[in-house]
């Protein structure tokens, strides 16, 4: 009788440590010569450091031949930071490649599978003289977040609530345009970025939010959600004068935006939740229909959050003003 055979599926962890056997199957004898000269140093358990530039190579050998002593490999991780040295979003930094004194990796182990899959050299300070008891205390901290590098770097006030706008809106556009790269914003590296480019525009809605905060006779729409919202508009291209209006109007519940509470409220007690990003969609929806003077229902709603897209927020000029 025939026995179907299943083949195992691999992880892909072990995809990605396949694919560093590959590099180092290519070393040559100058990458194991500077191979030997780190674990050498390692194993003579002198605390020292210093800076050494590695081959893809050699980075292969480090992490297949002396990482026997960390946790497990996340293998997400480390293929985004192999994105991001293949993007060269990687510099030079205090993160350092850490060795116990019997030569294991006590750290970096990301970094260097990365580095070995990179095919570009790794410059980085190395540490030697650490004892294995010494695990419990390496990577007990917290990361540095993209809202602190902003400030830091760039000066930016207000930094943690227009980071939060900037990831906001790329998964907006991304829900919006269906396209998974362009407006992604994987890295704390790549949220800093977006913030310092659009901070005066941060800055602008906020204090619109905070002026419909102020002004609104109601809270139909929370201050964060306003800020988000008053940063679409102004990026699609409305001018600061209309965005600050309708923002009052939404956080108001003034009459034209009666329909999209009312159906937002009803929408709420049938299917209990709705995503912010898709409430946001009615009211951009709301806004820029309304601006073209036209009047949204309930049933237009109910098309654009069934929808896979969300509603455009980028203002297209009438023909005429456009012309102009």
């Amino acid at each position: 009788m025939p026995i179907n055979v299943i083949p195992m599926r691999r992880s892909a962890q072990e995809k990605l440590t396949d694919q560093v056997k590959e590099v180092a199957a290519m070393a040559t004898d100058r990458d194991k010569t500077l191979v030997e000269q780190i674990i050498e140093r390692a194993k003579l358990g002198i605390r020292s450091s210093d800076v050494f530039v590695l081959t893809n190579v050699a980075c292969a050998l480090l992490y297949l031949l002396h990482n026997t002593h960390n946790r497990e490999i996340v293998a997400a991780w480390a293929q985004e930071l192999l994105r991001r040295r293949n993007c060269d979003m990687w510099k030079y930094n205090n993160a350092t490649i850490g060795f116990y004194n019997d030569g294991t990796i006590c750290d970096a182990q990301h970094r260097i599978l990365a580095a070995a899959l990179s095919n570009k050299p790794f410059e980085t300070a190395v540490v030697f003289g650490i004892e294995l008891g010494a695990v419990d205390t390496i990577d007990a901290g917290k990361h540095r977040s993209a809202a602190s590098t902003a400030f830091l770097e760039g000066g930016i006030q207000n930094a943690a609530p227009k980071t939060a706008i900037v990831k906001r809106a790329a998964a907006y556009w991304t829900m919006q345009t269906g396209d998974r790269e362009s407006f992604a914003l994987r890295s704390e590296t790549e949220q800093k970025d977006e913030v310092i480019a659009n901070d005066e525009t941060l800055r602008l809605a906020l204090e619109i939010a905070e002026d419909a905060r102020n002004d609104a006779t109601a809270k139909c729409v929370t201050p964060s959600t306003a800020g988000f919202l008053a940063y679409l508009l102004l990026r699609g291209g409305y001018d600061e004068g209309f965005v600050h209006d309708e923002i009052v109007d939404a956080m108001s519940g003034s009459d034209k935006y009666s329909p999209a509470i009312v159906f937002l409220s009803d929408f709420k007690k049938k299917r209990k939740t709705i995503t912010q990003l898709k409430e946001a969609g009615i009211f951009v929806l709301s806004i820029t229909e309304g601006k073209k003077g036209n009047w949204v229902t309930g049933k237009h709603f109910g098309k654009a959050i069934e929808g896979k897209r969300l509603p455009d927020p980028t203002y297209y000029p009438p023909i005429a003003e456009a012309a102009e």
